[in-house]
């Protein structure tokens, strides 16, 4: 493997707590490296640390549910450890505030082709051609038009929810395109 600077970086903060990438191959290396994240755990929240530890031990969390639960409880705590452990937490920020930033396009999803569009029984009052062209001059108008169409159209969707009786013949044709 050619080592390359942003390898090196990462090996450097490895060697902070003792580790490297050829440790992290070996069982006592991984090991160490969960008892570091253990220690991490304990200090942040050390009843999530008992209860991780419990469930290595096959005790509590006996549903599908209670066990997902769970994971994605610790999940964070492990996102961060890892962060930290490599010097990465500005990057791993970013990538959270780009994740966050699609959440309008969930939640249109939700409301409007899981909610509305998929239980649509009317009809539909222009071709899907003449609907598509007046949702563009709508988020012209708004001034929503933006390089990422998708996002757009859910922004200006939240923002028709918002006023729904106001703003009803247009969630209607929105629903139908």
């Amino acid at each position: 493997m050619r080592d390359t600077s942003s390898q090196r970086y990462l090996h450097t903060h490895l060697q902070k707590r003792g580790l490297g990438f050829k440790v992290l191959f070996e069982p006592h290396g991984l090991r160490r490296l969960d008892g570091q994240f253990l220690d991490d755990l304990r200090n942040s929240a050390p009843v999530l640390e008992q209860q991780l530890l419990d469930y290595r031990q096959g005790l509590q969390l006996s549903t599908p549910i209670d066990i997902s639960e769970f994971l994605l409880t610790v999940a964070p705590h492990l996102d961060e450890f890892i962060a930290r452990l490599f010097d990465i937490q500005s990057a791993l920020e970013a990538s959270q505030g780009r994740t966050i930033s699609h959440n309008v396009i969930m939640r249109f999803k939700k409301s409007f082709v899981l909610r509305r569009a998929r239980r649509y029984r009317g009809g539909f009052s222009a071709s899907f051609q003449e609907l598509n062209q007046w949702r563009t001059e709508q988020l012209q108008a708004a001034p929503l038009a933006a390089e990422d169409d998708e996002y757009a159209t859910a922004v200006w969707a939240e923002e028709l929810l918002t006023s729904a009786e106001q703003n009803h013949d247009r969630i209607e044709k929105l629903t139908q395109w």
